[in-house]
This record gives structure tokens, C-alpha cells and sequence, in this order.
């Protein structure tokens, strides 16, 4: 998502998280990226998963493999 569009590319997933600023945006599943500016609330769902809410309003449910990153954040969101 961006903005109010949507791009389908096909490139893995680990490409795109090299070529992104680590400060800015956080992989939080395997099919997911976010940029942390753009967090507006996380709830804690279950055991290492979240679900996070982008300005936006859209939904993206953490992977359990990506709770520490979200932790992480979450302790130190500056």
C-alpha cells in the first residue's frame, strides 16, 4: 500500500527489505513491510504476534518470527 494505491511486484520480499532504510521501515511478516511512520496503534493479538494499524486505517497482521522487531520498536517507538 501507498497512500490509497496498491503495487504488485515481483521481486522477494528480502530485496525489498535491503533496498529500504532500516530506521524506516520494519518487516513484521513475510509478506509485510511497514514504514514506522506511518504506525498509528499496535494491539497484541497472541504469543509474538500483533496487529498493526497504519495511518491509512489498513490492517497488517506480525508473523510470530517478527515479534522481536515489533517488541523492539514498540520499547523504543524514537
Amino acid at each position: 500500500h501507498a497512500g490509497p494505491a496498491s503495487h504488485l511486484v515481483h521481486v522477494s520480499m528480502n530485496s525489498i527489505e535491503a533496498a529500504l532504510d532500516p530506521d524506516s521501515f520494519l518487516r513484521v511478516h513475510r509478506s509485510h513491510i511497514v514504514n514506522v511512520t506511518r504506525i498509528k496503534q499496535v494491539w497484541s493479538v497472541a504469543r509474538g504476534q500483533y496487529v498493526i494499524e497504519l495511518a491509512s486505517g489498513a490492517r497488517v497482521p506480525s508473523g510470530r518470527t517478527y515479534g522481536d522487531r515489533v517488541r523492539e520498536l514498540l520499547a523504543n517507538p524514537f
